[in-house]
């Protein structure tokens, strides 16, 4: 198995137990960024997966549908250990074309990514009521920065592995966990998660969605996840 993107920091939020998301259907939604859900299945051999969504035009016209958050429910459980670990697969043709600007005002160079995703809904004195609710304060919801996964075939099963180290996330609005007016909401997150996965854009916007156009012919891509656990 690949692994991508590894930086060796054995620094953890708290020091307990690793933990391991269930990898099952009906534990993960798929967003189509905050509009409505979109179908995903088990995948035959072990994980989850989807079909990235087609448009018939690429940027700046491409649409109506994107995949925006890949995300899981989570209860009473911390984000303990050094680092998060998700592993998946990307079946694409060389060919594919990657949208991602769902904002016409999104015109910042590619590449097509996603970063893994921590949101929690209280603490601190703030409240998120669900996913994709405006928090308040922003700082309730967290992305795996600068480290990320770049949207192409990965030829078979590879892991990318996120640092549970400060330097190594941002918020809603971009401020580092290494702030200290920003630290304690990361490690509240951290700790008390209620939202874990990953998120699809590019761009400027982290979770602003991707679709895909086809060459006559050309399979439409799939995205397939097997495991979230931290270690």
């Amino acid at each position: 198995m690949k692994k991508l993107i590894l930086l060796l920091l054995f620094f953890s939020v708290a020091a307990e137990a690793a933990v391991s998301v269930p990898i099952t259907a009906n534990k993960w939604q798929l967003w189509n960024r905050a509009v409505g859900q979109l179908p995903i299945h088990a995948v035959a051999g072990g994980g989850i997966g989807f079909n990235f969504e087609v448009s018939a035009q690429p940027d700046p016209n491409a649409g109506p549908t994107w995949d925006g958050y890949l995300v899981s429910k989570v209860n009473n459980i911390a984000l303990t250990g050094s680092e998060i670990v998700v592993t998946f697969v990307i079946n694409a043709d060389p060919s594919v074309v990657w949208n991602y600007a769902s904002d016409s005002w999104n015109t910042n160079p590619p590449p097509e990514n996603f970063h893994v995703y921590v949101q929690t809904n209280e603490g601190n004195g703030g409240s998120c009521k669900e996913l994709f609710s405006l928090c308040n304060p922003p700082q309730l919801r967290w992305w795996s920065n600068p480290v990320k996964f770049t949207l192409v075939d990965t030829g078979g099963a590879v892991e990318l592995h996120v640092p549970l180290t400060p330097e190594n996330w941002s918020e809603t609005d971009g401020q580092p966990a290494t702030d200290p007016i920003y630290y304690p909401y990361w490690v509240q997150t951290m700790n008390n998660p209620k939202w874990v996965g990953m998120t699809f854009g590019g761009g400027g916007p982290f979770g602003h969605a991707v679709n895909v156009t086809l060459q006559p012919g050309v399979a439409v891509p799939t995205f397939t996840l097997l495991g979230w656990r931290t270690q």
